[in-house]
């Protein structure tokens, strides 16, 4: 692929990762039935994102130690890169999961339950075309990044289960593990995707432009499905 439209696809899932974040931690502030436990909601989601952006450099450096490294056919520093979008794209699942297991708990919970799991399966979507347009162009196959947009959100329903049924547990530390996937994944939009992109179009309006659009493209999805961010 030309290094233009290499640039245009990182700009573009930077965008749907920078919105991502922000509907994770407009979530996270406002769980009003997970305050009640001593520490602010606020407090634990800026706790989680900081500890996001930890992970994601703590890993980076542990990935600097394996040249080599080899991902689906890809190598070095590619291979490095898609490691750390996958790493993101998963674990922000888990919270994902937490949350939709959650919203079945309580009174209305059946109903509300439904369409949060609807919300959340129509929402994967662009998150799918995300990590494709940040690892196809780097030379991973079609069938690999399918592979990789389903396995990334295998742990929603795994993770969905046990906080159902222990919905008193997981609600003091879910507005954490949404700060953390946020942080986590804005680390990677910013520090990561949108250099790249500007590196390659060479052309800051056209990056930004880029950015914006799937910026608003997901944004606008989201606010469709479940009426706000």
């Amino acid at each position: 692929m030309d290094k233009f439209w290499l640039g245009i696809c990182n700009g573009l899932a930077a965008g749907m990762m920078i919105a991502a974040t922000g509907c994770l931690f407009h979530e996270g502030l406002y769980l009003s039935h997970a305050a009640n436990y001593g520490v602010s909601v606020t407090y634990r989601l800026i706790l989680g994102a900081f500890l996001g952006v930890l992970f994601i450099k703590f890993t980076k450096v542990f990935l600097e130690d394996y040249e080599n490294v080899t991902v689906c056919g890809l190598k070095g520093l590619d291979a490095r890169k898609a490691l750390l979008i996958m790493a993101v794209m998963t674990l922000h699942s888990v919270s994902e999961g937490i949350g939709v297991g959650v919203s079945f708990g309580g009174e209305g919970g059946i109903r509300r339950g439904h369409i949060v799991t609807m919300t959340m399966a129509i929402h994967n979507i662009p998150e799918g075309v995300a990590i494709s347009l940040s690892l196809v162009p780097r030379g991973l196959s079609v069938f690999y990044a399918v592979l990789w947009c389903i396995m990334s959100s295998v742990p929603q329903p795994i993770f969905a289960v046990p906080a159902f049924l222990f919905v008193e547990h997981w609600l003091p530390i879910l507005p954490c593990g949404l700060g953390f996937a946020g942080g986590a994944m804005a680390y990677v939009a910013v520090r990561e995707l949108l250099p790249e992109s500007l590196e390659d179009t060479k052309s800051i309006p056209t990056t930004m432009s880029a950015t914006a659009f799937a910026f608003m493209v997901f944004l606008t999805i989201q606010i469709a499905l479940s009426g706000s961010i």
